[in-house]
């Protein structure tokens, strides 16, 4: 079945739609010299500009919202979401940053549609009862962060409550569903919109425009986040530095962090990274949010093909190691070669003492 028969299937009045759909067609596409030149106009309160921009990319919004049916909301109720988040890009939108408008539109556009689909949501009901317990966690779990220094484990918490176990993993079901329903999608979407932007300005970008971008990466890792939030991120992903991953116990035993903290300090540094590339001020995490971070490794992996990162045993990535740690690459199963990319595939022995 068609995306269009599928989409008068699901409404109620069919001849609505195909106009609509027939309405939008009438319009190209931009080109992205285009895109930018009207983008320029816009920024300067041409109000043309900002028409023809609108409705010449109105048949994103419907590619977007065929993908969210069957949720809640009918095909144009989502069309009229994304429209409004359609008008949110185009005023937002910088040209001068080099990302293609339909790149940068498509967050604002999924955002307003899932944000739509997350109040209808909010129909889901936590029993009082419940709600009093979830509250007596929370205030427990502050009180002992503050006593003991670090953030207390879910056993922790559940004995000082005194909560036999299906208890305890009852009331943590319950603050995820909160959680889930009551934060914005905005870090979400986000961050997989900072995957695909930089995605699509690689494979279309020149060899000298990539270093210019990667240039502007590191320079917004040192510059924008904090010393801490830098630290995690370039042993986490190796950005600009190491071309391999550690885990998060491996960075919290370094830095004398558990692994929940080291998790939270990734979260937040990737959603900074995020407000700078979109041009939006940077604003500091909330740190009760807990904003996803779908394939991100995909993304950073895109970023360390382009080049061979030269790599030195010795290194951290401009992180000094805390003493008896390992250079990352414990468990791994090999070695890096210097400037190759490449793993051996010869096991690591021992060290011949001289």
């Amino acid at each position: 079945m068609t995306a269009r028969k599928y989409i008068r299937q699901d409404e109620g009045d069919e001849g609505d739609v195909d106009t609509y759909l027939a309405d939008v067609g009438r319009y190209p596409l931009l080109s992205m010299e285009e895109e930018q030149e009207l983008g320029r106009r816009i920024r300067r309160g041409d109000g043309e500009a900002r028409r023809r921009m609108i409705l010449c990319n109105l048949r994103l919004v419907i590619s977007v919202a065929k993908n969210y049916l069957d949720r809640g909301l009918s095909f144009m109720d989502l069309v009229e979401e994304g429209n409004i988040g359609l008008m949110k890009a185009v005023e937002r939108y910088k040209p001068e940053k080099g990302f293609k408008f339909s790149t940068y539109a498509l967050w604002w556009i999924r955002q307003a549609i899932r944000r739509a689909l997350l109040n209808k949501a909010r129909n889901i009901r936590i029993p009082s009862h419940m709600m009093d317990v979830m509250n007596q966690w929370r205030k427990a779990m502050h009180e002992m962060t503050q006593s003991m220094g670090r953030q207390p484990s879910p056993e922790e918490i559940a004995i000082r409550l005194n909560l036999p176990a299906e208890k305890a993993a009852a009331v943590q079901r319950a603050m995820e569903v909160q959680n889930n329903i009551s934060e914005s999608t905005l870090d979400e979407v986000s961050l997989e919109h900072l995957q695909e932007a930089i995605a699509e300005n690689q494979e279309r970008r020149l060899p000298e425009d990539y270093n210019i971008f990667k240039g502007r990466l590191e320079h917004a890792i040192s510059t924008v986040l904090t010393r801490r939030e830098e630290i995690v991120l370039r042993l986490r992903y190796g950005f600009c530095r190491r071309p391999e991953h550690i885990t998060l116990e491996e960075i919290g035993r370094r830095l004398g962090l558990t692994r929940e903290r080291v998790r939270q300090i990734e979260q937040q540094a990737l959603t900074r990274l995020w407000t700078y590339f979109m041009g939006g001020d940077v604003q500091p995490p909330v740190p009760s949010r807990k904003p996803d971070v779908p394939d991100i490794e995909n993304m950073l992996a895109r970023l360390r093909r382009r080049e061979t990162l030269a790599f030195s045993k010795t290194e951290t990535g401009g992180v000094r190691q805390q003493p008896g740690a390992g250079n990352g690459n414990e468990g791994q199963g090999g070695s890096w070669k210097k400037a190759s990319g490449k793993r051996s595939s010869k096991p690591r022995g021992k060290r011949r003492k001289r």
